[in-house]
């Protein structure tokens, strides 16, 4: 895999509206600075174990000296972190975090000009692991803004470039410099990677929440839809129940006693049908009801046969005049 540094050097992932770069980069900020909050303590903790480990090594002034400095550098950088703020300036709050990085970075740097000169060999591998440890367990917190990663790497680089180029015999050390110039790539490298892992589940969460408000509003919409097309018809019940109530007075009225046999069969067919639509429709209205929570469900027993007797007279003469056989 390639490095692309079009890629690392960019602020934001591509193809994101304005609105989303934005928040894209208030995520990157608030992850820097989650990261940077959480290393403060161990960062103090870290020279203070120093001191066991390196003073005797590098000798009191020169030990002493550099651990001043790094504790002025962790004091400023303390304050540069802290003093971010909500609701700030996201562009101040990158500047103030890269050089609350850089200075961390750069004491440790120094190290390799107060320090090493006078380390033993195993002191000087010791200090060099811990140099590779402290950039490699940041990278991830860093790793989301360009600046910031080469504000980890970067300082510390310089100084060991430096401490090289003053070696006597810098023959000698060759294994290192190489070693170092690898460490370089592979830290951007590496940190090229968690960036692009670290803006995919961004943007993944930016679609999932997307999707997540779009089916919500579509759920709304139709539960709105329902209870309105349900609140209609539960008002509107009784208008709608007028016809049907007409129709069944009308055809009370009707003297069967007055029609012959195949037109009293016909009436009272037809009463029959308008009995069961009559049911029917009281049975949509009594749905509608339950949709809009204006009617209370009762449980309770039904002669099926009933039913069916309904629906075969009913259907009967339509299947018929189709030549079908009905049967229940």
């Amino acid at each position: 895999m390639q490095l692309n540094f079009r890629r690392l050097l960019s602020s934001a992932p591509s193809d994101l509206s304005q609105a989303q770069e934005h928040l894209v980069a208030v995520e990157k900020l608030n992850h820097i600075l989650r990261a940077a909050k959480s290393s403060i303590i161990p960062g103090f903790l870290g020279l203070l174990l120093c001191i066991p480990i390196f003073a005797e090594s590098a000798g009191s002034t020169r030990f002493y000296l550099w651990f001043g400095i790094a504790i002025v550098c962790l004091c400023i950088r303390s304050y540069l972190v802290f003093s971010i703020k909500p609701g700030d300036n996201i562009k101040t709050g990158f500047h103030k975090l890269n050089w609350a990085i850089g200075l961390c970075s750069a004491y440790w740097g120094l190290g390799w000009l107060l320090l090493i000169p006078t380390f033993t060999l195993d002191r000087y591998f010791l200090f060099y692991c811990i140099d590779l440890i402290f950039i490699f367990i940041n990278i991830y917190g860093n790793c989301v803004n360009w600046s910031a990663l080469l504000s980890l790497i970067v300082p510390t680089h310089i100084f060991l470039a430096l401490f090289f180029l003053q070696v006597p015999d810098p023959g000698a050390d060759w294994p290192l410099v190489i070693g170092s110039g690898l460490f370089f790539f592979y830290s951007l490298k590496l940190g090229h990677m968690f960036s692009i892992s670290w803006e995919k589940n961004l943007i993944l969460r930016f679609k999932n929440e997307a999707l997540l408000e779009e089916l919500t509003e579509q759920k709304n919409a139709s539960v709105a839809a329902n209870i309105a097309k349900s609140d209609f018809i539960a008002t509107a019940s009784h208008d709608l129940r007028q016809p049907m109530q007409a129709i069944n007075i009308f055809l009370a009225l009707i003297n069967s006693n007055q029609l012959g046999d195949y037109e009293k069969q016909l009436i009272d067919k037809l009463k029959t049908s308008a009995e069961h639509l009559n049911k029917m429709f009281n049975t949509l209205l009594d749905i509608s009801k339950l949709d809009a929570q204006s009617i209370l469900v009762k449980e309770g027993f039904f002669d099926i046969e009933l039913i069916a007797f309904g629906l075969d007279e009913i259907l009967r003469p339509i299947a018929a005049s189709k030549n079908l056989k009905l049967r229940f």
